[in-house]
């Protein structure tokens, strides 16, 4: 198969969209909630954005402290720990598939430039979904938040998109 920076891009964006939107639903569906954002998303349609991207929104070591949290419902540790997974799956699917360092990068770097951006359009779109990622932050403080978390992510999954070419590169030869 060929490999690229826009497969790379592709099935890493697509890998990150439909496991956030999975366990999203996963997660809600286990508390029971699950009508009540079917309804958040009725009367605001820009909300399904952040189902698709809600795991830019999360820093790697605050969601691992989530997925611990015993006081937490069942429903959102596994939301939590589907968000971790969503993040290290879509630097995987970025390294397969762009087959080559820059490609692989490239490929994980787009996806999350993406994801971050699509936040921070919603939010100036509708300002309930900014609501959703800092409770007590104004709007421009909220754009600095995912812009900052985003970035972190970016690195640090980016990490392990580097890592997978390499092991992946040394078995395939």
């Amino acid at each position: 198969m060929e490999k690229s920076l826009g497969r790379a891009f592709i099935f890493s964006f697509i890998a990150v969209i439909a496991l956030s939107f999975l366990f999203f639903i996963i997660g809600y569906s286990i508390m029971g909630s699950l009508e009540n954002h079917f309804s958040h998303a009725s009367s605001h349609p820009t909300y399904i954005v952040l189902w698709l991207t809600y795991p830019y929104t999360w820093l790697p070591w605050d969601l691992i402290l989530a997925i611990v949290d015993e006081s937490l419902n069942i429903g959102f540790r596994i939301m939590y720990l589907g968000f971790f997974i969503t993040l290290i799956v879509g630097a995987i699917v970025a390294a397969i598939f762009g087959g080559d360092f820059s490609n692989s990068l490239g490929g994980w770097v787009l996806t999350s430039l993406v994801c971050i951006v699509a936040l921070i359009v919603t939010f100036f779109i509708d300002s309930y979904n900014a609501d959703w990622v800092c409770w007590t932050c104004e709007l421009g403080e909220t754009v600095i938040q995912v812009l900052i978390v985003g970035v972190v992510n970016l690195l640090i999954f980016g990490g392990i998109t580097l890592l997978t070419v390499l092991v992946v590169g040394s078995y395939g030869k």
